[in-house]
């Protein structure tokens, strides 16, 4: 079993002690010998941090949706193995982001994210606003519609991070124009079992406590043909805000939890079955953004600001090795329930006091069909066709005080919410893609690609006043 033990201390300074199992220490490569650029952005030179369990190890990517070393690949690319983002101590967008060139985060709090590559984006967070970064969780685009991408997903035991920057549209859809964000999960081992643990304990200021738990089993069932592999984790991290308005110290406390289970059955070497269901839970329990008026980590609000999600993903992917080509079907189903509340108070100058506490409710049916090469020679292709259904129930209560409220005029309401509003949508799309790539030599190729697609989105007001 392999188990790791982080310990941390930020003030101002920081301390950092680790501790890990003699597996990893014993792979630690010898000097001279290093596979990655120490500043972390290898991408510029076509290579990729190594896995800390492997160090010499050959990064082999799926960016053009086949596998290929990195160096090969016609495409910027930054790709992250699950050994080199522990020993960075990155666990979510904000460490990707900041160890990928050319990429910045706007980040406000947890669980609100607009990535910004090459300086291409969005001029607003409008619900009808594509993305400009296609962020995917396996074969599940989690950014849609909306330039925000809610649920920071845990990255523990994932098979690689990988960071396309760069208009992706033919492979990746219509919200790549700058790039692309891919996170692989592991998928079961069918010979061995295996186990690992992380804890990650850390003190932010002096009296922050953070706790970071993850497990992992692998276990065969049927040796070369079935295995399942289970993760579970656990966060629980103090935060560091204090809010006068509410007068609640560290405010801004995590946690988050979840999990998720894979079965990997192969019943013939052409053919493998892939299921896959995972839970997420991020409850953030008040908003990361500062009032500088007041000092240093200080905030104001009348309520706590909450951007929090629960998402449910089930998944089946399906691959069949022809002679010439792979062929995939993956389908996906998600379920991710949010919350936006947020004290908009200073909106219009203070004129009016005012707050929005909104739930979301999204229903997601994605399916991706496609047939990649695998033939040797000049001539490689992929060829697919994409269909993506989802439903957006909006629940808008806009709440302000009811002193404020009643000096006004406006009497007789049962609550703080001046203004109810239940609305829904619906999106559709359906798109085929195609690219060819023909090597005239193993420094020169051409590669063209299309994607064809349709869009519809329809918006409705059930009630409210």
């Amino acid at each position: 079993m392999r188990v790791s033990l982080y310990a941390s201390a930020c003030a101002g300074a920081l301390a950092v002690m680790s501790v890990s199992s003699a597996h990893a220490q014993d792979s630690a490569p010898p000097p001279g010998e290093r596979t990655s650029d120490p500043s972390g952005q290898t991408a510029r030179t076509g290579r990729a941090p190594a896995d800390i369990d492997d160090p010499a190890a050959e990064i082999v990517v799926t960016a053009t949706r086949r596998e290929e070393r990195i160096q090969d690949v016609p495409i910027s690319v930054t790709a992250f193995g699950q050994g080199e983002m522990t020993r960075k101590g990155i666990v979510g967008f904000e460490g990707i982001a900041r160890e990928t060139p050319g990429v910045v985060l706007n980040r406000p709090t947890q669980n609100f994210n607009n990535f910004t590559v090459r300086g291409i984006a969005t001029n607003g967070y409008g619900a009808n606003l594509q993305s400009t970064v296609a962020v995917y969780i396996d074969e599940l685009p989690v950014s849609t519609i909306g330039n925000t991408t809610v649920v920071d997903p845990n990255l523990f035991d994932v098979e690689r991070v990988e960071f396309l920057r760069g208009p992706q549209g033919t492979l990746f859809g219509s919200g790549s124009l700058s790039g692309a964000m891919r996170i692989l999960t592991k998928s079961p081992d069918l010979n061995d079992v295996d186990t690992a643990a992380v804890v990650d304990l850390g003190l932010t200021g002096k009296d922050s406590f953070r706790q970071r738990y993850n497990a992992m089993v692998n276990v065969p069932i049927v040796e070369d043909r079935l295995a399942v592999r289970a993760v579970g984790f656990y966060r629980d991290e103090e935060g560091y805000l204090d809010n006068v308005g509410t007068g609640v110290k560290n405010s801004n406390t995590l946690i988050d939890y979840g999990g998720r289970v894979i079965l990997l059955a192969k019943p013939t070497d052409r053919l493998s079955v892939r299921l896959l269901a995972s839970y997420e839970n991020s409850d953030p329990r008040d908003s990361s953004l500062t009032s500088p008026s007041l000092g240093r980590e200080k905030r104001v609000s009348d309520q706590p600001d909450r951007f929090t999600g629960v998402q449910t993903i089930l998944n089946a992917t399906i691959d069949y090795d022809f002679d010439f080509a792979r062929l995939t079907s993956s389908s996906t189903y998600s379920d991710f329930d949010q919350k936006f509340y947020a004290d908009l108070a200073n909106t219009f100058g203070g004129a009016i006091a005012f707050g929005l506490d909104a739930n979301a409710y999204d229903k997601v049916f994605v399916q991706e069909t496609r047939l990649a090469s695998s033939f040797d020679g000049p001539l490689q292709f992929v060829l697919g066709g994409f269909y993506l259904d989802r439903r957006r129930d909006v629940d808008f209560f806009y709440r302000s005080s009811l002193p404020f409220l009643q000096a006004r005029g406006i009497t007789g309401l049962p609550d703080q919410y001046y203004q109810k509003q239940y609305t829904y949508q619906n999106n559709r799309e359906l798109a085929g893609f195609g690219e060819v790539t023909y090597r005239f030599s193993p420094r020169f190729w051409l590669t063209g690609g299309m994607r064809y697609g349709r869009i519809t989105a329809q918006a409705f007001t059930e009630a409210g006043g």
